[in-house]
């Protein structure tokens, strides 16, 4: 009944049907308070604090009629515990909320665990609108918040309207462009969130022009996505232009808590050497735990986002103007850590793509050292300007330490309002040094962070500065460094060892100031693995598609992106196995005498190769074929085309940018006459009919369009949907419809019942695409033939019975209406592929060995079952069937195909399972959302894919010729 009645209070508050029972009467002489906070703004990223490239004018004039602060800290590198630090005037540690919300998840690369956090800043906790509410002013929050949902949102934390209602996390739900899907901020096509958002503030202060107010403008911006408005990022564009080419546009920064003797212990020259050395291009977590920081301030939309952010301060500080209220009103200017100059790694295999490098580094922080996400001075320095007329001198610039724990009761005491009694309070009022007196009686400012950060790569750890020192405490080896600020506000020269005795004094304090506040440690990892593990966790979002807000169904079928991640690796290895173990004898056996399971090991393969398991070892690399590259393309083709569904333009754009045009492209019979057509200008799906291509039957690697049912979990529909166009590229009636039930078997695999065993899942996948067959057609005939072959063998190991029975009835002049033209065609293939699914029982090794052995096209089989049971089994059930194996990871389209982007770009050339399953992920994002009308939580890494009817229906007999 709680909950409930919580909720109809937030309903309540967030319509303004009620006000909170403490409110009384306002004071007419109490100013106005306004909290400005920027997201992500970095100490130099504005006019009045050095930078040459952003243009701040209505900022910079706040400086000149306030304070300006020059060593102003957040209390954190990461967002909400500034912001908490804020609302209440204490320290991350003491809240027990020391990283963003919901924090990042552990990886096996750590050796220490992430600490626990609050999910949300405590109800109890009291906040500075809450005072000000209990003293009559009217509050209002707008913009971020990312302290918590709604059962801990501004309205139950002393706000009286919160804009947008139902939106509490810490990035634009859909970006900074209409439409933006943000309850109480309307818009139409053009508008910019940062304006839209400014325009509800000036509306608060309009409405609540004579009563005192306090309004916290929060704005989402500067944080990423990195999208300006249009017409200001046209301006930093031309701006860029004129500036003079960058030698070095990124720098490299190490760990320095990486242990003595480790090789990740650079020197800053030798950081400095590495930026051209090969194995440290591009831009992904680099060997040795480096990663590289932004050296210039250049990028057009960042650059369009921050004045977009000075806009909005000018026009609130006019409307304070035209309302005749300036002098009355407070205005706090701050923002909550360090800019951008470092990409988001919280996916640390993440690659940045070259060309969308503006979109990952947003700023630099330069002359300071770090990023977001950092200890450094470039994490945790940031602006802060204070404007009160009657109360600041204009012109003040201020120099003493000062940190985020400092607003609440700097402001309460500028309204001439008290500190309640027993509030725990860590920050100091500013009032004295803004009246002019020269320092604070405070002996020194803290940080604690007890977690890996989104943004580095840097080791867990804490610091204090008192004076003019600073020093900083590494928590996986005990590092400290210590740095005169004072003489090198650019954190260069390590004093540690120099000066030991300031070392010593400041850790102590460090140490005894942290069990004060009852700081929370880092307690060592069980999963570490002693490695820089990418593995498939914290699936990072994709840039390129809007996320809508959707609440989960109780009938959805919810499926975990990092699980499915996982299987995806699955799916490229154990179908790169199982093709290549395949290969060994590709057309060898097209005739009676076959194989048996006698020539396994024997050395009857192609060329004399030995019959047994291909197996590539790390350091090593997988090479493309035909029966995994197809696939590749297609979801390349997506991935390029930002699609769910490819058009017959972009596949035909697809196949002609990444498939050579001359001979040797590996592509067999269908597939190369629908290449030639499609040279000649025709698209898909005529480049399959009849008529056009006399091939359609002989598809070869065709069939590995099984992806597109990876590409849609659990609905048949959806994939065959997808898989229609790609399919009908090159194959038709009897050979699409074969396809169509490897795509189903695919689409099934994410939904089958994982108590049944692996041979009760595969029969059942199985007979669900079985119905996609028409009864009258031979490949259900096929099936069924073979399957009541299986099923009445009483030797379930003597498949070579049902392979010669096989022989003897498809190969020569039939009654089935099969005709056999050659060892490469769909029907056989499909045959095959059937013995060795249903003898093979879901048995990875022992299916593939099977297909292997079975004759005819026998990779084209093996790959399309090695990547079904891959999935199934995961990366790592994959690995486990091959235990004397440290099988490699990495893929080389190169082999094959052109006209790829360099994924890891010290190989050029080469992927990685990883970075093939992320963009998989991503192509399922957009499927979910756009086909299935479904949601990501990206939070939960969950999709949530509606109910739906999952039968499968025969395809239709045609009984003329296919004119589509």
């Amino acid at each position: 009944m709680k909950t409930l009645t919580r909720s109809i209070l937030i309903l309540a508050l967030s319509i303004g049907l009620i006000l909170p029972i403490s409110v009384q009467a306002g004071k007419p002489g109490s100013p106005n308070v306004i909290l400005f906070l920027v997201d992500d703004l970095g100490w130099t990223d504005l006019g009045c604090y050095g930078s040459r490239f952003y243009d701040t004018p209505n900022i910079d004039q706040l400086a000149r009629d306030g304070a300006r602060f020059t060593d102003a800290y957040a209390t954190c590198h990461v967002c909400s515990p500034s912001r908490a630090s804020i609302l209440t005037g204490q320290y991350p540690a003491r809240l027990k909320l020391t990283d963003w919300l919901p924090g990042r998840k552990d990886f096996s690369f750590q050796s220490l665990q992430n600490a626990p956090i609050h999910p949300a800043l405590p109800l109890e906790e009291t906040t500075l609108a809450e005072v000000l509410q209990e003293h009559g002013y009217r509050t209002g929050h707008f913009g971020k918040w990312h302290l918590g949902e709604a059962e801990a949102g501004p309205l139950l934390q002393g706000f009286d309207v919160q804009i947008p209602q139902d939106w509490f996390k810490g990035w634009p739900k859909a970006g900074y462009h209409h439409p933006f899907q943000l309850e109480g901020i309307s818009g139409e096509p053009g508008d910019y969130l940062t304006d839209r958002l400014t325009d509800e503030a000036i509306g608060f202060i309009q409405q609540n022009q004579d009563a005192p107010f306090f309004l916290y403008l929060s704005h989402f911006a500067v944080h990423d996505p990195i999208q300006g408005r249009s017409d200001l990022v046209s301006k930093y564009e031309e701006k860029r232009s004129a500036l003079p080419v960058d030698e070095k546009p990124f720098l490299l920064e190490g760990n320095p808590d990486a242990g003595a003797g480790s090789s990740s212990s650079f020197t800053a020259e030798q950081l400095a050497g590495l930026v051209d050395n090969e194995a440290y291009a591009g831009h992904r977590v680099l060997p040795n735990r480096l990663i590289k920081v932004k050296q210039r301030q250049d990028n057009p939309h960042f650059a369009a986002m921050v004045e977009s952010v000075d806009e909005s301060l000018g026009r609130i500080v006019a409307k304070l103007k035209a309302l005749d209220l300036e002098k009355d009103t407070i205005i706090l200017f701050t923002s909550d850590n360090g800019g951008m100059a470092a990409a988001n790694f919280g996916r640390p295999d993440r690659v940045v793509d070259p060309a969308k490098l503006d979109a990952a580094y947003a700023t630099s922080n330069l002359p300071l050292r770090g990023a977001k996400g950092w200890l450094y001075e470039g994490g945790i320095r940031v602006p802060l300007i204070v404007k009160s007329p009657g109360q600041v001198q204009p012109g003040t610039v201020i120099d003493e330490p000062v940190t985020s724990t400092d607003c609440f009761p700097t402001l309460l005491a500028m309204a001439g309002l008290p500190q309640p009694a027993d509030l725990p309070m860590d920050g100091v009022s500013l009032a004295p040094l803004l009246e002019g007196k020269p320092t604070l009686d405070r002996e020194a400012i803290y940080w604690h962070f007890p977690h890996y950060s989104n943004h580095g790569m840097q080791s867990p750890g804490g610091a204090i500065r008192q004076g003019n020192y600073k020093l900083l405490e590494y928590f996986e080896n005990g590092s400290v460094q210590l740095f005169d600020l004072e003489a090198d506000p650019g954190e260069e020269n390590d004093l540690a060892e120099t000066q030991p005795e300031v070392a010593t004094e400041l850790l102590e304090k460090l140490h005894q100031w942290r069990d004060t506040v009852g700081a929370v440690m880092m307690k060592p990892n069980p999963g570490f693995s002693g490695g820089d593990s990418t593995s498939g966790e914290d699936i990072p979002a994709d840039p390129e598609l809007n996320y809508p807000e959707y609440v989960c169904q109780e009938d959805d079928l919810v499926l975990s992106r990092s699980d499915y991640h996982e299987k995806l690796e699955g799916f490229w290895l154990g179908q790169c196995i199982a093709n290549w173990t395949g290969l060994r004898t590709e057309g060898v056996k097209k005739t009676a005498p076959f194989l048996t399971d006698k020539g396994w090991g024997t050395n009857q393969g192609r060329k004399k190769q030995k019959i047994e398991f291909v197996l590539v070892e790390e350091g090593e690399v997988w090479g493309s074929d035909d029966d995994t590259d197809i696939e590749y393309i297609y979801q390349s083709i997506l991935n390029e085309n930002n699609v769910s569904l490819a058009t017959p333009d972009q596949i035909r754009d697809g196949w002609l940018r990444h498939i050579k045009q001359e001979e040797n492209n590996f592509l067999w019979v269908s597939n190369e006459k629908a290449l030639h057509l499609m040279i000649d200008g025709m698209k898909p799906p005529q480049t399959s009919l009849p008529e056009n291509n006399e091939f359609y039957d002989q598809i070869d690697a065709q069939l590995t369009t099984e992806i597109f049912g990876l590409f849609a979990p659990g609905r048949p529909g959806v994939a065959l949907k997808m898989a229609h166009l790609p399919i009908r590229t090159s194959a038709y009636r009897e050979a699409e419809w074969i396809s169509e039930f490897y795509v189903i078997m695919h689409s099934f695999a994410s939904v089958v019942d994982p108590e049944k065993s692996a041979k009760e899942q595969v029969d059942w996948l199985a007979a669900k695409a079985r119905k996609r067959l028409p009864d009258a057609s031979y490949p259900a005939r096929m099936y069924d033939f073979i399957r009541e072959e299986y099923e009445n063998n009483p030797d379930k190991d003597n498949w070579e019975q049902t392979r010669d029975l096989l022989y003897r009835r498809h190969t020569g002049v039939t009654t089935d209406g099969y005709n056999y033209r050659s060892w490469f065609d769909a029907g056989i293939n499909f045959g095959a592929s059937l013995i060795s699914l249903f003898y093979g029982e879901g048995d990875f090794k022992r299916t593939i060995q099977i297909g292997t052995l079975c004759g005819w096209d026998s990779d084209n089989p093996t790959a399309t079952w090695g990547g079904l049971l891959g999935f199934m089994l995961g990366r790592e059930g994959v690995e486990r069937a091959f235990p004397e194996a440290n099988l490699s990871g990495l893929y080389n389209i190169s082999r094959t195909r052109i006209n790829f982007p360099d994924r890891t770009p010290d190989k050029p050339g080469d992927d990685s399972f990883e970075l093939m399953a992320q963009r998989g992920i991503h192509v399922i994002d957009r499927v979910v959302i756009e086909e299935m009308k479904g949601g990501v939580d990206l939070e939960k890494g969950t999709w949530c894919i509606p109910e739906a009817d999952m039968a499968v229906q025969p395809a239709p007999f045609p009984t003329g010729a296919d004119t589509e």
